[in-house]
């Protein structure tokens, strides 16, 4: 076996081991220690001696039919042993038998393989060395690694198991260091930001996350402590598409033992309402490297003191030593320091070889760790057994034998590890994760535990998935039964009820997908809890209905006919954009009963026999009285349990109204002089931001009352005024005209009473013309005086009317214009449009601001009336205001029938008229009205054509 022997200073040691120097007996010594079955072969492939494990595992754990002794092998041949214990296809076993006989015909010197073997209650798995020893044979050892793989496997079905419970989450995972660097990534992660995980690996978050956030991450991620171990952070990051989405990020931290932050985890997930899942759940490309544990034996020789007598190449290579430095070393090595599997040292007293030594038993399956000179750490499977005694009966040694399980150790850390860690990912996931399989709860995460209402994990487990839900769930049947999943895509988003343990219903939101769960087909399904999501949607759509339904009656107040038909709008919008069940509105009567006045939706004759006050009595003291009374919103949230709605309370349960609000309707002295009434058929609908909606839309519909109550007053007063100033204007040209009249018949009458004497003097002469031609004559001269009399009198009273003084001012034209044009629709001159043209040069000019607004008024006046019954392209009044140089010039333009040469030339006259009534003196006051202030009035006009009515008056200094 090429061992050398030599002793500490690097003398033989021949001498010292005589007993041991038999080749035979040291070699059958090995092989009783070595824990795995050993035959040692002859040529031929017979066998010749086996060991201790050999005879064991053929004694205990062949099925029946095994020779009685396994002493009953040696002489067979050991090729057809193995060709009927090898429990595999017929490639695997011809290419384990070619091996080995390659082997001992000298062809091979070693052939290693794993093979199965078939055993009395279980199968085993083991790993073969048969090796060449040169003319005496071959060498077959059968290390037992059943145990080690079923370990390693158990551990990686665990570790894939909690494994595709995380990769097929829909939440983005990651796990970074306190200085924010990514140590894992799952693969959604990946998808969400568009990146590899080796693109994210070893760097930080910070690109992610949108810069303005990143100092509040900072800070909230500051917070972690072992007291304060979790936190959640709501922040905006770049998605893969560049689109800036909002994470909710749940954020777990793991601390070292003086409670600095070692690593955090942290579960992230979309909030911004967009659907979440769908993307089918891909099998991505999965980078777990497989831990293949390699076992290499060494073998030891320790000598009666405990000094190392003989080790092979395998022992100097596992122990980190060379094998010079290795031979005649104590049991505590050259700079060893063996460790339990707790790393706690181990005293020299309880190793295996000072055991053996000591009591002369072997030790089998020590595990220790051993701190290497070069500091690194070694794991070893220590077997050992006492050598044959000597004469004084101690044992002659020990021989040792060591399996380097260094490998399987990290291994086995590794996937513990990574068994953790994914079952930490699940554990503090925060939706409900459980695993179905036949139909039955297999697995369950803590969020799990606390949407069902379960106190452990035993509550859940177990239990049919079908009963965890209503029976009307017939989605979720589906999905359990496989027929929502399509080749290559994800099942869809369901959204159902769950029943809870302890009773109650719970909306949630389900997605799921397929996973291998301890080597079998089962389905992983998350939970997510809406029934807030749900909650908030309802009231964000009653609030937007609220929102709505004010613009509405915004808009209705301005296509409102009257107030009825006003209210009459409210309350459809109310009902139709709301959903309120049933609306009225009610008008508070001086007697102290509510009147209701419109209403819509569903009644029933509710209204018939509602009977409500404002004051403070029985049927006063419900919501629509105390609203009145009070001038504020009064809500009753549930019609069965508020005492104070019981008189009503029948009614309106019988017609599904099971809450009701009163909105007042206030006057500008906040007064309430009226209610609105909704009926809800859900209890206490009412959220805070609908209930100021709602008392916004309130003071929005007094408003609008009281609006319309002021527009129908002014159009009573506006009828009034008109029929006022009308009448006032008749009266006022009576007036003028009288005057006139009565001016011009006193200073007139004693001319034409002269004139009239003097004619009839005149007569009287010529009756008797013998009279002297000069009476005749004087009779004719003083008719022609008291004439000319008479023209002197109309001069001076035209000269008083022009010398008459009134007040002036500095008048904006253009605004005195547009003034007097709404004067004269307010009297009712609307038959047709009046425009009006400013020039941009015009200035202020200096008049009486009543004469203008009357002369431009009565001109307004005459072209409306002119236009009765002419229709023709551009009908209409215009009026232009144009710059004269030293005076503006105001033009008035109407499209009627025109005047003729006669009458545009005696428009002026005072008494001359064209209309059936009138007196014509309207012209001539305006006339004169415009003279009075330094101006002009004169007229232009074709037959046909229309009239232009045009007068000047000074700009003001």
């Amino acid at each position: 076996m090429g061992i050398a022997m030599m002793d500490a200073g690097g003398r033989d040691t021949e001498g010292a081991v005589d007993h041991l120097a038999d080749g035979e007996g040291l070699v059958l010594a090995l092989l009783e220690a070595i824990p795995a079955q050993v035959a040692l072969l002859d040529r031929g492939g017979r066998i010749l001696a086996v060991n201790a494990a050999w005879r064991r595992f053929w004694l205990e754990s062949l099925e029946p039919g095994t020779p009685a002794a396994a002493d009953a092998h040696l002489g067979l041949d050991y090729l057809e042993i193995c060709r009927n214990r090898l429990d595999a296809d017929g490639l695997q076993v011809d290419t384990a038998l070619a091996g080995i006989s390659a082997v001992i015909a000298g062809d091979r010197r070693s052939f290693t393989a794993e093979y199965a073997c078939r055993g009395k209650e279980r199968g085993f798995l083991f790993r073969l060395e048969v090796s060449r020893l040169g003319r005496a044979g071959s060498l077959a050892i059968h290390w037992d690694v059943t145990d080690a793989r079923r370990q390693a496997e158990s551990l990686r079905a665990g570790e894939e198991r909690y494994r595709a419970v995380v990769e097929d989450q829909t939440e983005v995972i990651s796990r970074f260091d306190s200085e924010g660097v990514f140590s894992f990534v799952n693969e959604v992660y990946c998808r969400f930001f568009g990146k590899r995980a080796e693109e994210l690996i070893g760097k930080r978050w910070y690109p992610v996350a949108h810069p303005e956030d990143v100092d509040a991450i900072e800070s909230a991620l500051a917070t972690l402590s072992p007291q304060n171990p979790v936190v959640c952070i709501e922040n905006r990051v770049f998605q893969a598409s560049g689109e800036t989405r909002w994470m909710q990020f749940v954020n777990r931290a793991f601390f070292d033992a003086d409670g600095c932050v070692r690593e955090i985890q942290s579960v992230g997930r979309d909030i911004t309402e967009r659907k979440l899942a769908e993307q089918a759940l891909r099998h991505g490309e999965a980078r777990y490297h497989t831990l293949v544990e390699a076992l290499a034996e060494g073998v030891l020789v320790y000598g009666p003191d405990g000094h190392i007598l003989l080790c092979n190449p395998a022992a100097a290579r596992i122990l980190g030593l060379r094998r010079d430095e290795l031979l005649g070393a104590a049991q505590s090595g050259p700079g060893w320091t063996p460790m339990d599997e707790d790393m706690r040292p181990i005293a020299l007293a309880d190793l295996p070889v000072s055991r053996s030594l000591r009591n002369g038993v072997a030790v089998h399956g020590a595990v220790i760790a051993l701190r290497r000179p070069d500091a690194s750490l070694v794991w070893l499977t220590i077997n050992s057994a006492p050598l044959p005694r000597n004469e004084g009966g101690a044992p002659s040694g020990v021989l040792v034998t060591l399996a380097d399980i260094s490998a399987t150790k990290r291994a086995e850390q590794a996937l513990r590890e990574s068994e953790a860690r994914y079952r930490a990912l699940v554990e503090t996931a925060p939706d409900a994760i459980i695993v179905n399989h036949g139909n039955r709860v297999v697995l369950a995460n803590q969020a799990a535990l606390r949407l069902f209402g379960a106190e452990t994990p035993e509550d859940l487990l177990g239990r049919r998935v079908l009963d965890l839900f209503p029976s009307d769930c017939h989605g979720l049947a589906r999905l359990l039964n496989g027929k929502m999943y399509a080749p290559g895509l994800p099942a869809p988003i369901i959204e159902d009820r769950i029943l809870r343990l302890t009773g109650g219903v719970v909306e949630v939101e389900i997605t799921s997908s397929p996973v291998s769960f301890e080597g079998a087909r089962a389905l992983h399904i998350v939970l997510r809890d809406i029934s807030r999501r749900k909650r908030r949607e309802a009231v964000i759509q009653r609030f937007v209905r609220a929102e709505r339904a004010l613009g509405h009656a915004a808009r209705a107040l301005r296509g409102a006919e009257d107030e009825p038909n006003y209210l009459d709008q409210i309350c459809r919008i109310l009902v139709e954009d709301c959903g309120h069940a049933m609306v009225w509105v009610g008008m508070a009567e001086p007697t102290g009963e509510i009147r209701p006045v419109v209403h819509a939706g569903f009644d029933a004759g509710y209204l018939d026999q509602l009977s409500i006050s404002w004051l403070d009595d029985e049927r006063g003291r419900g919501p629509a009285g105390q609203s009145v009374r009070t001038a504020r919103s009064v809500y009753c949230r549930d019609v069965e349990t508020d005492p104070l709605f019981a008189p009503w309370k029948l009614a309106a349960l019988a017609r599904g109204f099971n809450a009701v609000a009163a909105l007042p309707l206030v006057d500008e002295t906040g007064r309430a002089f009226g209610v609105i009434a909704l009926y809800t058929r859900e209890r206490d609908p009412f959220t805070e931001d609908e209930e100021q909606l709602l008392d916004l839309l309130a003071l929005e519909v007094a408003a609008g009352v009281r609006t319309l109550r002021l527009r129908a007053e002014h159009a009573r007063t506006s009828a009034a005024m008109a029929a006022l100033r009308e009448e006032m204007q008749s009266l006022v040209e009576w007036q003028v005209a009288a005057q006139t009249a009565a001016g011009i018949a006193h200073e007139m009458n004693q001319p034409l009473n002269a004139i009239t004497v003097f004619g009839e003097a005149a007569l009287r002469c010529l009756a008797a013309i013998e009279q002297p031609a000069e009476k005749l004559g004087m009779a004719v001269k003083g008719m022609v005086g008291q004439a000319e009399r008479a023209g002197d009198i109309l001069r001076e009273l035209m000269v008083f009317f022009r010398n008459a003084e009134a007040p002036r001012e500095c008048l904006d034209l253009g605004a005195l214009a547009r003034e007097a044009v709404n004067l004269a629709r307010s009297v009712g001159l609307t038959g047709a449009p009046v425009t009006i043209h400013a020039s941009p040069r015009l200035r202020p000019v200096s008049a009486n601001r009543l004469h203008i607004e009357k002369v431009l008024i009565n001109l307004i006046r005459n072209g409306m009336e002119a236009m009765a019954g002419v229709q023709r392209a551009g009908h209409g009044i215009a009026i232009h205001l144009e710059d004269d140089g030293e005076r503006a010039r105001v033009v008035v333009r109407d499209t009627g029938a025109g005047l003729d040469g006669v009458t545009a030339s005696r428009v002026f006259d005072p008494f001359f008229t064209t209309k059936t009534k009138g007196i014509g003196m309207g012209l001539t006051i305006c006339r004169a009205l415009v003279e009075a202030q330094g101006g002009k009035l004169w007229v232009e006009s074709e037959p046909g054509q229309g009239a232009t009515f045009q007068f000047t008056l000074p700009y003001a200094p």
